[in-house]
């Protein structure tokens, strides 16, 4: 074999070496990824969230990646913390932190409030007494956050019977309002009336006699004793009346006390109601919800003066205000009763 032989066939033999270093290499490196590693894609860099959602954790609320596989190596951690015996933060700016390998990506997230109170229970016209205000206390509102209820009556003139426009505004902390216009009628002013009875307590007496003629002497005068009691008449017309004779007593009879108002509802007939309530949602009747450890819905006054249905009214219109922000099979939902006096209840809605 010539030398020359020889180098050709050690240079194919070194080529189909480095061809087969090649092929390893592309072979090794898909197999181990590092030929098609992906990367995190982020829907936005910005989030809002309305007060009173969970902030998720979900990579899939974050980012357009659709690999299943991928996005279960994801991690998502936040800065938030949900307020004290709640299952969501507070109003404010916060970060979603996404990790997969050596990627970070950050969302930021704003908790805002934008939900308007509701009101419960409201009517389009309400009457009042001649010179009565409209009570703002009628009106109530729920929501997430306090509420302040004020009412605008400026134009009603509770001294005139008529109708007129006022209208009501429920505006929580963070400043979202709701107003309700309704009628105000005044009813007209009730008269006294006097009536005038007559009987055993009533003493009729005739007019005595003019004083000329009292005093003027007559041959048919009867003169009377000191210590007599007579009635006879002289000749004038003038009679003599002995007070103790004529006169009456009488003692009107004690007036009954009035009974002391009952409630529409019992307390056990009030809670049997908000379980049904809460059943009929959908949602578990939880006696383990108490103030000190689970969230709570804003308070609803439940006062004596209040009929039955608006008692169920109010705790119904509360309960499905409640549960509308809540998921079923995350949450157990009871309805708590705190006596505040004799005339009044608040209803509190705990899960």
């Amino acid at each position: 074999m010539s030398w020359q032989n020889c180098q050709v066939k050690g240079g194919i033999n070194m080529k189909k070496k480095v061809q087969i270093i090649l092929a390893i290499t592309v072979m090794f490196s898909f197999l181990t990824g590092c030929g098609s590693k992906e990367k995190m894609e982020l829907k936005a860099e910005s989030k809002d969230i309305e007060y009173g959602e969970s902030i998720s954790h979900d990579p899939k609320d974050y980012l357009t990646n659709e690999d299943e596989d991928f996005l279960k190596e994801v991690k998502v951690e936040t800065t938030a913390e949900n307020e004290d015996n709640k299952q969501y933060p507070a109003i404010g700016e916060y970060e979603i932190i996404l990790t997969y390998k050596d990627q970070i990506e950050k969302v930021k997230v704003s908790v805002k409030d934008t939900t308007a109170p509701q009101f419960v229970d409201i009517e389009d016209q309400y009457e009042v007494a001649y010179n009565t205000k409209l009570d703002s206390c009628l009106f109530k509102a729920t929501d997430l956050s306090e509420v302040t209820v004020t009412l605008d009556d400026g134009n009603v003139d509770y001294k005139k019977a008529g109708e007129y426009q006022a209208t009501v505004t429920a505006k929580d902390t963070a400043g979202n309002e709701t107003k309700k216009e309704m009628t105000v009628v005044v009813k007209a002013e009730e008269k006294e009336k006097t009536t005038t009875s007559s009987g055993n307590s009533s003493s009729t007496t005739k007019p005595a006699a003019s004083s000329t003629a009292a005093n003027k002497p007559s041959s048919s005068s009867t003169a009377i004793k000191p210590g007599s009691t007579s009635s006879s008449s002289s000749g004038n017309g003038a009679t003599n009346t002995n007070p103790s004779e004529s006169q009456a007593t009488t003692t009107k009879p004690a007036e009954e006390p009035a009974p002391s108002p009952t409630w529409a509802m019992s307390e056990a007939e009030m809670t049997a109601y908000a379980k049904q309530c809460v059943s009929d949602l959908g949602f578990i009747w939880s006696d383990e919800a108490t103030k000190e450890n689970s969230g709570w819905f804003a308070p609803i006054v439940l006062r004596i003066s209040d009929s039955e249905a608006s008692m169920k009214a109010d705790i119904k219109g509360s309960i499905e205000a409640t549960c509308g922000l809540l998921d079923p099979e995350r949450y157990g939902v009871k309805g708590y009763f705190e006596k505040i006096n004799e005339k009044n209840y608040n209803f509190y809605v705990l899960y």
